[in-house]
């Protein structure tokens, strides 16, 4: 190889594989400024570890600090599983013999042609579950996560006062100056990132006012019979808040714990200003404050995040002394901050997309931890003591956009808590298949809530009865070892329910399939309900074709990488060889693809989300095929710029499937998308930033922030069939950079410049063979170590053997290498 090559190829390795500062420098670009008062909790600001949190808002005469924690629930359910079910041989028998019916509307009722005497009525989900929803107020009952508690920052603030904010992303430190005449009041905060712990320092200048200092939890504001918050103080500067959620329906009594450990600070120059414990909170009054700092630190422990003494476990958080573990703690967060960042990043000629991603990176780590409880709907965010579906597990997709990032963005480790959700979550999915359809394995609902017992579990009759989801549920963690190639993750996290999910599907097959076709029934499309006569609509639906074969492969690769199971594996593939194809065609020049069997063919060209879903999160097909399937979903996949009703972010396919399909004006689209749906800080808003908070949305949707992240890489860096796309959907004219995770172990560190062309340093973390999409005539070029690297060449892709641990160069002067 040519010296001045070879000197090429080691200097762009130095460069694209420099340290955390490059990551950290890139996100402390995009710092989130806010001038003014900030007073809507939709749009606050957030800092948070993964599992605590606060949203903060700015008034002119206080600061408000108001937390969540992703534990804290009261998960009492008043259900009897049992008691409600509809079980799937009694939908299939009333079908057949009593003409039951259910028709898809909202709030439709069951009806029958000739109901036997004597027989229940059904309900759509347990009674207790309803909600109510009005103008003015929304009212529920049952399970909910709740508002941990507030810190507040009162001064003599009046609407001359100025306030000015920044949220250093990089470092998860806020700052705000409120600014008076003749003086300031400056504030520093965080969450610290390896602790649940809140601290606070603030410093007086000039004439600016004193502030009083609140720690307080409210009584619930949902349910009048619940206890109220017991304040207790220790010694003149600490206290404690309990707040109690009594036993109830097999749900063992539950508190969650505040402790403030508040500064020493000076009255009048009296002395010290002890803390008064009052009926719902704890204050430290205003006093005359010397020159220096003033330091707070708010510890938050529950009866679930640890052993022993809740109670004391956030005393010993909190500390004795707040002014003296401010930097040392400081100090640690923004070591672990910057370890976050290095993990990946990314640098684009688009600096509003490259905001978006940075920030939204920021929000997900406030939001998921590896070793936390994984978030519901609410997450830690929580704006009120209820909330839309109880802030439950949805399972049709909220759950999983928790999760669908963090695998490409290099943070392989927060897949911890995913894995551990699905083992909480495991003995209700074992339960429902035996209850609902009298089989072994592991059958997941639309919904489930945390810390409820099996046999409490949640039951939709109609809504529900999904099939695909239980494949669906697995997904990520198969995606873990795709990643990853981590044996003993997949043998631990992943194979106990890919095996479970499989072996449901398999006696699903084997008592339910019926017809000369084969048909997989009844069952409804995701929230597209309906139980109909003779099943029509409710047969071969198209996401469970695509996740009873998805399920079947997934047991099958994990059951040979682990080398166990070969009699069901056996099983899984005679089952696999019996899942019917995905239905589609063309009417002249328009495609249809059926979403279940009875779909009438001339109007399935007409609605695209069913066929968008076989490309994401299906991936039955890659997507970019020219014909076949995708082709017909690229037909009829319509406008990019309208993804779905109401332009809204919240169906998971949506967005991903264009970034796949890659029709024309894909990124335009797509971005067009991911800037409108934004707050002015970037927090991702589902329904366009120009929809207002309306009342549909009394929660933070912060599983859509997912887009943001997840859609800018797959701008960048797609993997999905095992084969790597290096910026497929970027515009040839912009420049960009990255470091992201592949599929096959591998990491790709990429620079594509408009002029320069494209190289790449792909590191084998598993020593696969790497394939690459390139259409382009002449091949690149592939090094590793200085010397040429061998490379087979196919119609649309190149392939080359790797090593472990090695990192290969590929590079071209081609300027359309896509």
């Amino acid at each position: 190889m040519h010296a001045a090559v070879r000197g090429f190829a080691a200097l762009f390795v130095s460069l694209l594989t420099a340290d955390a500062l490059f990551a950290r420098s890139l996100a402390g670009s995009h710092t989130v400024r806010i001038s003014g008062p900030l007073t809507n909790l939709q749009e606050a600001l957030v800092i948070g570890n993964g599992d605590m949190a606060a949203l903060v808002t700015l008034l002119h005469h206080e600061m408000v600090f108001q937390f969540g924690k992703n534990d804290v629930w009261d998960s009492r359910h008043d259900n009897v599983s049992a008691d409600v079910v509809l079980k799937h041989d009694d939908l299939i028998r009333y079908e057949r013999d009593y003409g039951f019916r259910w028709d898809g509307k909202l709030h439709a009722r069951p009806t029958w042609l000739n109901k036997p005497a004597g027989m229940r009525d059904f309900t759509e989900q347990p009674p207790s579950y309803h909600t109510r929803t009005e103008r003015s107020l929304q009212a529920y009952s049952g399970p909910a996560p709740k508002v941990a508690g507030r810190v507040r920052l009162v001064h003599r603030g009046l609407s001359a006062t100025t306030i000015d904010t920044t949220l250093d992303i990089a470092r998860g430190v806020l700052k705000t100056r409120f600014g008076f005449r003749n003086g300031a009041l400056t504030v520093e905060a965080f969450v610290q990132r390896n602790a649940n712990v809140f601290r606070l320092r603030y410093a007086v200048e000039g004439d600016a006012p004193t502030p009083m200092l609140i720690l307080e939890k409210q009584p619930d504001r949902v349910d009048p019979a619940m206890p109220h918050p017991e304040v207790r103080a220790a010694d003149d500067f600490h206290a404690t808040i309990t707040q109690v959620i009594p036993a109830g329906f097999d749900v063992p009594r539950f508190a969650w714990h505040l402790a403030g450990s508040f500064p020493r600070q000076r009255l009048n120059g009296i002395g010290e200003q002890a803390i008064k414990p009052l009926a719902y909170e704890v204050q430290q009054p205003q006093g005359t404050l010397p020159s220096g700092t003033r330091e707070f630190s708010l510890g938050i422990a529950t009866d679930r995040d640890g052993a022993g003494d809740a109670r004391q476990r956030a005393i010993d958080l909190a500390g004795p002394d707040p002014a003296k573990d401010y930097d040392a703690a400081l100090e640690a967060h923004e070591r672990a901050w910057e370890e976050f960042w290095s993990a990946s990043d990314i640098e684009l000629g688009d600096k509003e997309i490259e905001a978006v991603w940075y920030r939204q990176m920021y929000l997900w780590a406030c939001h998921v931890a590896p070793h936390a409880q994984a978030p519901g709907l609410g997450a830690n965010v929580t704006l009120w003591d209820a909330m839309p579906w109880h802030g439950d597990y949805h399972w049709n997709m909220n759950v999983q956009k928790n999760y669908l990032h963090w695998l490409p963005a290099n943070h392989a480790k927060w897949m911890d808590s995913y894995a551990r959700l699905i083992q909480q979550t495991m003995p209700t999915f074992e339960y429902l298949a035996k209850l609902t359809f009298s089989l072994d394995g592991a059958y997941c609902e639309l919904v489930t809530i945390p810390f409820v017992p099996p046999h409490r579990a949640h039951v939709h009759n109609r809504w529900g009865r999904d099939l695909a989801m239980t494949g669906w549920v697995g997904q990520a963690l198969w995606w873990h070892w795709e990643y990853t190639r981590d044996r003993d993750w997949l043998e631990r996290n992943s194979y106990p329910y890919l095996k479970k999910a499989a072996q449901f599907y398999w006696g699903y097959l084997n008592k339910y399939q019926q017809g000369k076709d084969g048909d997989i029934f009844p069952s409804i499309l995701s929230e597209t309900p309906g139980w109909n006569a003779g099943f029509k609509g409710n047969r071969n639906v198209l996401t469970n074709l695509v996740m009873f074969r998805k399920a079947f492969q997934w047991a099958i690769d994990a059951s040979t990488a682990l080398n166990v199971d070969a009699d069901w594996r056996a099983k899984w593939k005679d089952g696999l060889a019996r899942v019917p194809e995905v239905q589609f065609g063309w009417t002249g020049n328009r495609a249809w693809v059926l979403p279940d069997k009875d779909f009438p063919k001339e109007k399935a060209g007409d609605h695209s989300w069913w066929a968008r879903w076989a490309i994401f999160p299906g991936e039955h097909v890659d997507g970019d095929e020219e014909g076949g399937l995708a082709g017909a979903v690229r037909n009829i996949a319509g406008d990019v710029s309208k993804p779905g009703p109401e332009g809204n972010l919240s169906g998971i396919e949506n967005i991903i499937p264009w970034l796949r399909l890659k029709p024309t004006g894909a990124f335009e689209g797509v971005r067009a998308v991911m800037l409108r749906h934004r707050s002015p800080n970037d927090l991702a808003h589902t329904f366009g930033r120009d929809a207002g908070y309306s009342e549909r949305l009394q929660w933070r949707v912060a599983e859509d922030n997912y887009l943001g992240v997840f859609g800018t890489m797959e701008m960048l860096l797609q993997s999905h069939g095992g084969v790597l796309r290096l910026f497929p959907v970027w515009p040839k004219n912009l420049p960009a950079k990255f470091r992201l995770a592949a599929r096959g172990g591998f990491f790709v560190t990429a620079d594509w410049h408009p002029r320069q062309g494209l190289n790449a340093v792909i590191r084998s973390n598993a020593g696969l063979a790497c394939r690459i999409r390139w259409t382009e005539a002449a091949a690149p070029t592939v090094t590793a170590g200085g010397q040429p690297v061998a490379i087979r060449r196919s119609a649309r892709e190149i392939e080359f053997d790797t090593k472990q641990g090695v990192d290969y160069l590929v590079t071209s002067s081609k300027t359309d290498v896509r």
